[in-house]
């Protein structure tokens, strides 16, 4: 992926990156336990998402386009035969997550309900994966509007969604809006999942990665990128979770960069929010947001079992091992220098910076993660697996 050409068209460069700029995840594959082939993103540019009308469906939250006031459900294709007659589609283009497409004409996203494995677990969408986007929503923009995060912070807001029963199965959709809310006052122009700030072209294997491209031409982000990009990173996630009890899955797929025509930093863009958590303890203690909670899904507190190695899973593994790893990687080979530099570099910024709340609300000597193993037929539970020596704290 040549960077600079997509000057004249951000929008294609982020639709390109979402498909083609990915290295998948740690222990993945591209196509096992994945949509058919037909709907793989790695393998088509455009989808049609068929759609009927069905008067026994429940919606959640404020629609903010006029289809959604009628009572449609969408389907991913890959349910048609389930289906057998629909009243329309709407054209759309896929992105990473197999499940959710860009929908042009809705201006946003409809994640879809997959009552199938994909990945490790099935992916049906009940009623409290909408409510707990919904909350989560809610929350998030409140955090924006008051700005005691950062100035970065912005959302893909998911205000509505929709589900049924329909032939003994689960489906339903949740609309992401591309107007995104912040606060941001720089312009953004550029917008990349973080996973292609690292990752692959694999349609240009000798391609520079983006992060690659402007350390090269010390441009914006690659003039200093632990100032510029990483500390600012991390800070949000940190500071969500230890001022407000927000913990967000901050793997690098479920967020995005936002860049100016400089290719500074502008916006740090989360999505996906219905994977969010809310760390009840630390909400209360706060006296943040708890009032706005009406799902207690994805909820926890200090007495519940494994309270420290929550924290430690969702920063240790998903954030550091799929995010600050491999792009503390790129930029050590970028700059010609040791790996280990910068990873003692994040390490003692976060020390100086958190270390009495990483005391308080992590495990002290070891942290835990998910196993790397790719399993074919899905599992219900998954169990920690303990490993020793943080990377990061």
């Amino acid at each position: 992926m040549k960077l600079f050409s997509y000057s004249e068209d951000p929008q294609a460069l982020l639709d390109y990156c979402e498909r083609k700029v990915n290295n998948g995840l740690i222990g993945g594959t591209k196509y096992l336990n994945n949509v058919s082939l037909k709907f793989n993103p790695w393998l088509t540019s455009h989808i049609e998402v068929p759609f009927i009308k069905n008067d026994d469906i429940i919606k959640y939250g404020l629609p903010e386009e006029s289809i959604f006031e009628k009572n449609i459900l969408f389907f991913h294709p890959d349910f048609i035969s389930k289906i057998k007659t629909f009243d329309n589609v709407v054209l759309g283009v896929p992105t990473s997550s197999s499940r959710t497409i860009r929908i042009p004409s809705l201006k946003g996203y409809l994640k879809l309900g997959y009552p199938k494995i994909l990945g490790r677990v099935n992916k049906v969408m009940y009623d409290n994966d909408i409510l707990s986007a919904i909350d989560s929503t809610k929350i998030l923009t409140k955090i924006i509007d008051e700005g005691t995060v950062s100035e970065y912070l912005s959302i893909m807001p998911e205000k509505f969604g929709a589900i049924t029963l329909y032939e003994n199965e689960y489906f339903g959709y949740i609309f992401r809006s591309s107007h995104r809310i912040t606060q941001s006052g720089r312009k953004t122009k550029y917008i990349l999942p973080a996973f292609s700030l690292f990752g692959t072209d694999w349609e240009s294997l000798n391609d520079d990665s983006a992060i690659g491209q402007l350390i090269i031409n010390k441009i914006g982000i690659g003039s200093d990128p632990l100032n510029t990009l990483i500390y600012p990173i991390i800070d949000c996630y940190l500071k969500l979770l230890f001022f407000e009890g927000i913990q967000i899955e901050m793997h690098s797929q479920n967020f995005l960069i936002g860049l100016d025509i400089n290719w500074n930093l502008s916006e740090i863009i989360i999505r996906d929010l219905e994977s969010i958590e809310k760390d009840i303890s630390i909400m209360k203690n706060n006296n943040k947001n708890f009032e706005l909670l009406k799902c207690k899904y994805r909820c926890f507190d200090n007495d519940c079992n494994l309270y420290r190695e929550k924290h430690s899973f969702k920063f240790d593994h998903k954030f550091c091992e799929f995010f600050l790893i491999p792009i503390l990687n790129e930029i050590a080979k970028y700059e010609n220098e040791n790996v280990q530099l910068y990873i003692d570099s994040v390490k003692n910024y976060i020390k100086t910076h958190y270390q009495e709340y990483i005391t308080s609300l992590f495990p002290k000597d070891y942290w835990v993660k998910f196993d790397d193993i790719y399993i074919l037929n899905g599992i219900e539970r998954r169990i920690y697996i303990v490993k020793t020596q943080p990377s990061f704290r």
